[in-house]
């Protein structure tokens, strides 16, 4: 899904054209040609690159009737997932690969990390912030002359970005984003300011739970996000907290 996401951005970003139809001969065979022969040795010395022929499959475009053909592969850095997919524009037949690199806190089962589409040879051509399976930023930085080593390093760099997902995610997309970002990413800080303001009175589990206060329901029938990857029982201590500590508390106020 995921992916199916990220190349339908594609179709936005990369060319302006429709996409042809790839027949699985076409797919099967097009590293066998000459021309591909020659780019992927070139890319091969780069990136130790190596192609699984035959985990060949077909991934549908978003309201289209293409199926674009995707293979599984790796490279010599070993925390990218990669895998090459083709596009045909103008009888023309384009690689490009689609790296992941996640993000290794990340604490849910839908990817969190870093997206990099680029050329065979490695050159930068798009690039998302992902969290929890929702694409947050685009990257549009020019890096054309980047080697796919730059490529990674620019892209770490804009982990902790959080001004421009801000920005890019709040005001052009999700209106919610800011609630979920801080129920996700950002209780431990407000954990650490009330437990600092009340002098340690509680346990610190105490304050992580109060951390949730006004961050576990967006609006009258929705959740966070952060809250709903909860197990029951962690959902009920923190509510069971809230109640008896943070709204009918004992309440010294100057």
């Amino acid at each position: 899904m995921l992916f199916s996401c990220t190349k339908d951005n594609l179709h936005d970003n990369i060319v302006s054209m429709k996409y042809q139809a790839i027949a699985a001969d076409e797919a099967s065979n097009f590293f066998s040609s000459t021309s591909s022969k020659e780019l992927f040795a070139k890319t091969k010395n780069n990136l130790d690159l190596k192609i699984d022929n035959a985990s060949l499959i077909f991934e549908y475009i978003k309201n289209t009737s293409l199926a674009m053909p995707v293979f599984k592969a790796t490279t010599k850095y070993r925390k990218m997932s990669t895998e090459v997919f083709l596009v045909k524009v103008e009888d023309v037949i384009l690689p490009f690969l689609f790296n992941r690199i996640a993000d290794e806190k990340a604490q849910t089962k839908e990817f969190s990390g870093i997206i990099i589409i680029s050329k065979l040879n490695g050159d930068f051509v798009n690039g998302y912030k992902v969290i929890n399976g929702a694409f947050v930023s685009q990257f549009i930085k020019n890096t054309n002359n980047y080697t796919t080593e730059e490529n990674i390093n620019f892209v770490n760099s804009l982990r902790d970005n959080f001004p421009g997902l801000y920005d890019y995610y709040y005001a052009r997309a999700h209106p919610d984003y800011n609630h979920n970002l801080m129920a996700q990413h950002y209780r431990s800080t407000i954990a650490d300011i009330a437990q600092t303001f009340d002098n340690n009175t509680f346990p610190r589990q105490i304050y992580e739970d109060l951390a949730w206060a006004g961050l576990r329901v967006i609006d009258e029938n929705t959740n966070s996000i952060a809250w709903n990857n909860l197990t029951t029982e962690e959902q009920e201590r923190i509510k069971s907290n809230l109640l008896n500590i943070f709204h009918n508390g004992t309440k010294n106020c100057n």
